[in-house]
């Protein structure tokens, strides 16, 4: 019965037509950079996306336009710019910002996203600072761009190692996607301690 079960499977399959097969799979939807893409040649995506944006933050900006600020496209920006506004807000996300970025670099260049296919968190990672990415052209050769981002991880884990313990969890939580920072337009508890813990990282970078 088990063998005939399994053939009737195959020949059920084979006479699929090939529109059948087609629906059988659906067609994945486009993520990180090719995404943003997508949304910036569509007005009417766009609209939505900046709405949401607005929403997530619990404001209603004067101006849509405002809602493009790179930061305000992450739960971790909308987290900063709750609590803080301006340079000092800036500063905090272009330290959160660098450090997600020598992150994601040195696992994606030296470790390689195969070896984390099943680890959901580093691929968040991977994707999140792919859709803010400038997408320059990177002409090194393999090795220089490894030892590259070997350096800047470094650099950066020199940084956050200057924190105690709560502080790199709180910022690793979010980072990695562990925790949510934002609920309904404001900070979480969890939230609040991201947002210190970035402003004490901002501050161990600007003091070197």
């Amino acid at each position: 019965m088990k063998n005939y079960t399994k053939g009737a499977k195959l020949r059920a399959k084979k006479a699929m037509t090939p529109l059948a097969r087609l629906a059988e799979t659906p067609k994945r939807k486009s993520r990180g950079s090719k995404r943003m893409q997508e949304i910036a040649k569509n007005p009417d995506a766009e609209r939505t996306v900046l709405e949401a944006r607005a929403r997530h933050c619990g404001i209603v900006p004067a101006d849509r336009t405002q809602m493009r600020d790179p930061a305000l496209g992450e739960a971790a920006g909308r987290a900063i710019y709750a609590a803080h506004s301006g340079d000092h807000a800036k500063k905090m996300w272009d330290a959160y910002a660098g450090l997600t970025k020598a992150e994601a670099v040195y696992i994606k260049t030296n470790l390689g996203l195969s070896i984390h296919a099943k680890t959901a968190k580093v691929e968040y990672l991977i994707e999140t600072f792919e859709a803010r990415s400038d997408h320059n052209p990177d002409m090194r050769d393999e090795d220089e761009r490894a030892r590259d981002a070997s350096n800047k991880w470094m650099r950066w884990r020199g940084f956050i190692g200057h924190l105690g313990a709560d502080d790199q969890k709180a910022i690793f939580d979010v980072a990695y996607g562990r925790i949510e920072p934002m609920d309904a337009g404001s900070l979480t508890t969890q939230g609040s301690r991201f947002v210190a813990a970035i402003e004490r990282l901002a501050d161990v970078v600007n003091e070197r």
